[in-house]
Formats: C-alpha cells, sequence, structure tokens
C-alpha cells in the first residue's frame, strides 16, 4: 500500500494520547503518542523502508549525536544517558554515505525541537518516503538543517517548557527511513553524572 499523504503541506504535532497500534505502518500522518513509564514516545515521521532501530534502556537526556547527510540523512547515531546514569552508544543507523556531522551538546543544553522533512522516492526507487532533512534545536543552539529540505512534505515537533527530546528510533536501510522521538522530563540544570559507557546491542539495519 502507498503511503497516505497529508492534505496540507506543513503541521506542528500537538501532544494528545493516543491508542498505540505497535503494527501499524509508518507514514506521514500525525505521528501517535504511547506512554512508556514517565516518557513519551512520538513517531515516527517517514515510511516503512529499512529495519527498526530503537534504544535498549530508558533515555534521560542526548549526550551527542552523529548525523551523515548529502540527498538524504543517511545515517543517525548518537548516545545518551539511561535511567540508572549509563550513557550508552547507539547506532549509527543507516549507510555511509553523505557527509559526518557531530554534535556534541554542552552540559545545560538540551534539545527541545526536531524538525525535518520527508521525500517520497521515486517508483524504481521503492516510491516510499525517507528522510531528506533534519534540524535540531537546543535551549541554547540551532544545527543544521542537515540534507536536503523539500518544502512538500514538513515536520515540526517544539516541546513545551520542561519537556526534552531524550532519544531517537525508527527505521533505516541504507538512508534513514523514518524517525521518532524519546521525550522526557527536564531534571536540573544540568545533565546527570554518567557512572559507566556502554553500547547499545544494536544494528544499522544495512
Amino acid at each position: 500500500m502507498p503511503p497516505s499523504i497529508l492534505p496540507h503541506r506543513h503541521y506542528k504535532q500537538q501532544i494528545k494520547p493516543k491508542v498505540y497500534d505497535p503494527k501499524a505502518t509508518p507514514s506521514l500522518q500525525p505521528p501517535l503518542i504511547m506512554s512508556i513509564a514517565q516518557a513519551f514516545k512520538v513517531g515516527p515521521w517517514g515510511g516503512n523502508g529499512g529495519t527498526v532501530f530503537d534504544v535498549t534502556a530508558p533515555p534521560t537526556r542526548l549526550d551527542n549525536m552523529t548525523i551523515r547527510a548529502g540527498e538524504f540523512i543517511d545515517s543517525i547515531g548518537f548516545s545518551y544517558v539511561d535511567d540508572v546514569g549509563t550513557i550508552r552508544i547507539a547506532g549509527p543507523f543507516g549507510g555511509t554515505g553523505g557527509n559526518l556531522t557531530t554534535i556534541r551538546f554542552a552540559a545545560t543544553e538540551f534539545v527541545t525541537k526536531l524538525s525535518g522533512t520527508l521525500y517520497i522516492r521515486s517508483a524504481s526507487a521503492g516510491g516510499k518516503p525517507v528522510l531528506s532533512s533534519l534540524e535540531i534545536v537546543t535551549n541554547t543552539n540551532r544545527y543544521g538543517p542537515y540534507g536536503t529540505v523539500h518544502q512538500d512534505y514538513l515536520f515540526s515537533f517544539p516541546l513545551p517548557w520542561g519537556l526534552i527530546i531524550t532519544g531517537f528510533f525508527g527505521r533505516a536501510g541504507s538512508i534513514v527511513d523514518a524517525i521518532g522521538v524519546y521525550i522526557g522530563y527536564k531534571i536540573g540544570g544540568e545533565r546527570l553524572d554518567a557512572i559507566t559507557v556502554a553500547t547499545d546491542e544494536e544494528t544499522s539495519g544495512n
């Protein structure tokens, strides 16, 4: 089935609890939200190509990110602090094309908004939506946009005060097909002290 398309070309997602169906096919429809303990899982935005990627422990804040981008978002990786203070490395998920950017967040820096664009690939390339650009906004900086901005299908997810983006999930193959976010509550003014470093047992989906 081809992905459904929003009748309008831009929207800002509102946080409204909905029933989450883990077997639902990702599309360009506004993403659903599910409650995970004291966090929210929102999305994904994009198509159903590639394979699923996710974290293996509850994320409480982002430590750094890596993004490969050119014509599309080729890959995404990140490290995050889990619920017991361990820094975990997730990814990279996707391929090895594009230019590599590394973002290291400051001790008092929190991700407060994610936005980007989707692109519908040609029929010969599968005809599915993929992530073509990505922009990260924190309480102190703006990073990007990375990739190629397509004005047809935009998504934007700003968070109200007190909430932050703590991690990512989605789908990826040779590029990133879809991306969603974990949302948590900002606690204090600085990052939690990490006690150990671990690598998530995840694959890139190539």
